[in-house]
């Protein structure tokens, strides 16, 4: 009897953690991992262009708008709000230094450092089930708010484009 009831418990929790997602601390954790990745790879060719620059669109991207320093991506029913500001260079961290201002609940605060280019990664909770993703590098940012389990693919995908940006 003990056996079988010990065997229910593990399959109840295996079936309850699989229901629930991922905790925050393993979605900071791939987060952090997967931004950190896509920021240390070469960048990838650029496929799109609006008037401030040139980037790489991932496959299954799309763009539904273009303005002169700033798209929207689209992937699924998910919206990412691309910002180009060519006025300040990859290295800069006025972006960064404003975001940590504005933001002082957050459950990722991730930077890196390579090849004159300073990257971050912003991720927060929102009211609600969603969490807002912030990626930039110097004063190019991309933002998006989306589902928890959604996050790490995401912070690797919008570090990809961010790098690309010529």
């Amino acid at each position: 009897m003990k056996r079988w009831i010990s065997l229910l418990t593990v399959i109840l929790l295996a079936l309850t953690a699989g229901c629930g997602g991922i905790s925050d601390k393993e979605m900071k954790k791939q987060a952090e991992e997967s931004a950190s990745k896509s920021f240390g790879e070469k960048p990838q060719k650029p496929n799109e262009k609006i008037e401030s620059g040139s980037f790489y669109l991932p496959e299954n991207y799309s763009i539904s708008s273009k303005k002169a320093n700033n798209a929207i991506l689209t992937k699924g029913g998910q919206k990412f709000l691309l910002f180009i500001n060519k006025n300040e260079r990859k290295d800069s961290k006025a972006s960064y230094d404003l975001l940590r201002k504005e933001y002082k609940k957050r459950l990722v605060d991730k930077t890196f450092n390579a090849d004159g280019e300073f990257g971050y990664l912003f991720v927060r909770n929102t009211k609600g089930k969603e969490y807002e993703a912030i990626a930039g590098i110097g004063g190019n940012k991309l933002t998006a708010l989306i589902k928890k389990e959604e996050v790490p693919e995401a912070a690797g995908q919008m570090m990809k484009v961010l790098k690309s940006i010529q």
